[in-house]
């Protein structure tokens, strides 16, 4: 029996045996460790509201993993004190940074309902690090939602080239930008 945890220790692959498939290790199992697998795709970039949420819809099962109980590195976003933003928007140095500034980071606490930056310290609730969002439709869960949109488009990115990846991708770059600007 493998059971899951959002930072597994393996993974499925039907690329190493065709038609049959096999778990792989990800890291050193020592003797006694449990073998694990994360039960839904793409948990690696999904933040742990979404993992929990995708895990009690399909697995009807909470995860209260080491993963899911500390910081969520997913949702860091750049700092409001450190990069002040006009309306919803993230000046392009900080968003596509070219390494000549050092973009800061604010993680969420525990409920998600504030982010720390370590930097400056500043404690920023949702409405300062999202701002101009209607009720319910929060920009952290739009672009959450096409980045997984894009990886099931893909598939495993570990198997495609960059060729490959290029032209899976097409045009949906554009419609990112499209939806984020509407």
């Amino acid at each position: 029996h493998i059971l899951h945890n959002c930072n597994s220790n393996t993974r499925y692959s039907q690329f190493l045996k065709p038609l049959r498939g096999c778990y792989v290790a990800l890291r050193h199992i020592a003797a006694g460790d449990l073998i694990t697998m994360d039960y839904i795709p793409h948990v690696y970039c999904m933040s742990t509201p979404c993992r929990r949420e995708t895990l009690s819809f399909t697995k009807m099962m909470k995860c209260d993993c080491s993963r899911c109980r500390s910081i969520d590195t997913t949702r860091a976003v750049p700092c409001p004190g450190c990069h002040p933003r006009k309306k919803c928007s993230i000046p392009d140095s900080i968003a596509f940074p070219s390494g000549k500034k050092k973009v800061r980071y604010a993680l969420p606490n525990a409920e998600g309902t504030e982010w720390t930056c370590s930097h400056c310290h500043e404690v920023s609730d949702r409405d300062v690090v999202f701002p101009n969002q209607e009720e319910g439709s929060s920009l952290e869960t739009i672009l959450e939602n096409h980045v997984l949109g894009l990886l099931r488009q893909v598939g495993d990115c570990n198997s495609v080239d960059d060729a490959t990846l290029a032209a899976k991708l097409g045009g949906l770059g554009k419609e990112l930008l499209g939806d984020l600007e509407a």
